[in-house]
């Protein structure tokens, strides 16, 4: 014996938190068959269709009294109701289905990290850690006000050029500054050995070796023109970096 059960009409404004990804994966996994649709003349549901709005509303009905307007009224309204039925009510279902499958995403993301004691009581309230996370990884990616115009004679194609630049934590290791593209590919690279030295160091030749360092970035970037440099912030090194660079 075969035991079936299942959910039907269920307006989709009751569907609450990660419910709804919970069907689109029993779809996906053969287990449940989920389809979502507007009421329609032949299945009314609730007090009112799309359909009957537009026809109460009548936008296109011209009150004349002429044999010739009533039969222009008769077919723009079979019009409307071949445009709603077979154009309009479509897309909605589609639309609906995808946006009920993003809120259910960002339901999850928001509330992923709550551990499980916190789960139980604070259900629905996401950790500020898990905002903070789900806050950066919702911002657009970094847009330069300013264009450099064509740069085809460098090899580049457009878009957004970030210089990188990386330091050890240990002085006597070099360091790399990357450059790339919009899409994270690296588009050029420049290692520099010296640029962690202080300009007043008092040791023998580290000073001119810090400023043949910084010589070779300024004319990397003079030759690159990446649109926004970022320096990684592993410790105070990288105020100081900031500073020498920007001087």
């Amino acid at each position: 014996m075969l035991i079936f059960r299942y959910i039907r009409d269920k307006p989709v404004a009751q569907l609450r938190h990660d419910e709804f990804l919970w069907y689109a994966q029993a779809k996906s996994a053969g287990l449940l068959n989920v389809k979502l649709h507007c009421d329609t003349e032949e299945e009314v549901r609730f007090k009112r269709t799309l359909l009957q709005e537009f026809l109460t509303d009548q936008p296109y009905y011209k009150d004349e009294y002429s044999r010739v307007v009533d039969l222009w009224n008769k077919a723009r309204e079979e019009a409307v109701i071949v445009c709603v039925n077979s154009f309009i009510l479509p897309v909605l279902e589609r639309e609906a289905h995808g946006r009920l499958l993003q809120e259910s995403r960002d339901y999850v993301i928001k509330a992923g990290s709550l551990n499980p004691i916190s789960r139980c009581f604070l259900r629905n309230v996401p950790s500020q850690s898990t905002q903070n996370l789900y806050d950066r990884i919702r911002m657009a990616a970094y847009r330069s006000p300013h264009e450099y115009g064509d740069d085809s004679e460098n090899g580049f194609t457009g878009g957004t050029r970030v210089l990188s630049i990386a330091y050890p934590e240990e002085r006597g290791q070099a360091s790399f500054c990357a450059l790339l593209d919009q899409d994270g590919q690296v588009l050029d690279h420049l290692r520099l050995v010296n640029i962690t030295k202080g300009l007043n160091s008092r040791r023998p030749g580290e000073a001119d070796l810090k400023r043949q360092d910084l010589n070779s970035l300024r004319k990397f970037i003079e030759k690159r023109r990446p649109h926004v440099i970022a320096i990684s912030g592993e410790n105070m090194e990288a105020i100081y970096l900031h500073r020498d660079i920007s001087s």
